[in-house]
């Protein structure tokens, strides 16, 4: 995997230091992203089923009733080539969620997005707020594209203040807040976010929300409808779904900024069972919300 050559300087840049005595030596992935039980298996010469993976922030409860089994009986959708650029998915998702289905592009994972972004959109001057997700830093360091953070520490429970983020967003041509937080859980109200794009109207921000479904919250704090021109917003149902090994996410923006983004695409990206997955678990919207509320 790519990225994963840049995960020992990017711990340096966050100042973190890694915790697992005797360990650090054999798997270079702790200081990077996580999730790599094969690797981690291999280096430690054990089955991948003796690892407890506390490491990749997936749904405890497990995948939606039915979905497993609908995937099963779908498997022979392997033997032909997938949509090319995952259409229907994108549709049923826009549907699901009554967004113009021209704002709306199916990847493998939010991780194609992440990667892609920066080169799409030509950035030269990113803004991270940190501590969070190391894949935002990691597409800008294989860009090689100028990246700083604006960080926060315990001592404010990891909350970031609204103004701040203002005054360092000059200069900068592109944001990525993760909100909800990975890994410090803090959320800060969409309409603080829209209040912040609108003062920075030449900077593109990107939100994901990958955790988002995981929120305790009486509002609907999702700007997937907010329609800001300058907005891009992630959307991952690796997370609330327990389906990371399928590689499915959206992204959501405005339709210029979806144009930009179609010409970094590869075609038949999105594998033919992660396509159907989404036309199960968007087509069975009542069964889907109550098994998010279930996982609150």
């Amino acid at each position: 995997m790519h990225h994963r050559r840049y995960a020992w300087r990017n711990v340096r840049s966050h100042r973190i230091q890694p915790f697992f005595n005797g360990f650090n030596g054999r798997c270079s992935v702790i200081n990077g992203h996580g999730g790599n039980i094969y690797l981690l298996a291999k280096q430690l010469g054990c089955n991948i089923n003796e690892i407890i993976d506390m490491s990749s922030n997936v749904n405890p409860v497990g995948p939606p009733p039915g979905l497993l089994t609908f995937l099963k009986e779908n498997i022979e959708r392997i033997t032909a080539l997938p949509e090319a650029d995952a259409g229907a998915a994108a549709d049923k998702f826009a549907d699901a969620y009554n967004l113009d289905p021209e704002r709306v592009l199916a990847g493998s994972g939010t991780t194609q997005f992440i990667y892609s972004i920066p080169l799409a959109l030509g950035s030269k001057r990113v803004l991270i707020l940190g501590p969070t997700y190391s894949d935002y830093a990691d597409a800008c360091l294989m860009h090689n594209i100028s990246f700083r953070y604006l960080t926060t520490d315990g001592s404010v429970l990891f909350r970031h203040d609204i103004d701040e983020i203002r005054n360092q967003v000059n200069g900068c041509d592109t944001v990525f807040i993760c909100n909800p937080n990975n890994p410090t859980g803090t959320l800060i109200p969409a309409v603080e976010l829209e209040l912040l794009c609108r003062s920075s109207p030449e900077t593109c921000f990107i939100i994901d929300e990958s955790y988002l479904p995981f929120a305790q919250s009486d509002i609907d704090e999702s700007m997937l409808n907010s329609g800001l021109s300058n907005l891009i917003i992630l959307n991952s149902m690796s997370k609330i779904f327990r389906i990371p090994g399928i590689r499915i996410g959206f992204l959501i923006s405005s339709k210029k900024i979806a144009e930009k983004l179609e010409r970094y695409a590869l075609p038949w990206s999105v594998n033919s069972l992660a396509q159907v997955s989404v036309q199960y678990l968007m087509g069975k919207r009542d069964e889907t919300e109550s098994f998010i509320e279930k996982t609150k």
